[in-house]
């Protein structure tokens, strides 16, 4: 295709495939099936590629911290699910080609836990400064959604 071809080619309105929303507009929401084994790449954010912190044959639960960087753009990557540590090698990722990936085998007791988020009566928002702030969200590798995975905590961050 010439350049000014492509210079011609306009797609007024952008492209709209259909969506195909009535296969299920009438459905509840509800759970998936739980899975037997998940990946964990170390790369999910611009940074640093994180290292393990676990090895083969470890049980990991949910929520623990499975691989963790020093470097200052990077954030933590956590289990997902509880179980046991399969292998940790070169797995295929979506835009590196290749990285590191922890494979978790599921365990016995994988059943999903009811988050329950609430503040106690107590709580004193003024009791955190902004340093605690934004330890609490790179502790809980919280990165942005843009597209680059680019750590929240630094975003927050009031003293660069």
């Amino acid at each position: 295709m010439s350049l000014e071809m492509i210079k011609t080619v306009r797609f007024g309105g952008g492209v709209h495939p259909p969506d195909y929303k009535e296969l299920t507009e009438n459905c509840a929401i509800a759970a998936g099936p739980q899975p037997k084994i998940v990946t964990v790449m170390l790369s999910q954010h611009i940074g640093a590629v994180c290292k393990p912190l676990v090895a083969k044959g470890d049980e990991v639960t949910a929520g623990q911290v499975i691989g963790k960087s020093e470097a200052f753009v990077s954030a933590p990557v956590h289990s997902p699910i509880n179980g046991k540590i399969k292998e940790i090698s070169l797995q295929s990722h979506g835009i590196l080609g290749r990285c590191i990936g922890i494979v978790i085998e599921a365990g016995e007791d994988n059943q999903p836990k009811e988050i329950v988020s609430e503040l106690s009566p107590d709580f004193d928002e003024n009791s955190y400064d902004p340093k605690k702030i934004c330890t609490a969200v790179n502790d809980a590798g919280i990165v942005g959604m843009g597209g680059a995975g680019f750590p929240t905590h630094i975003k927050v961050a009031t003293d660069p």
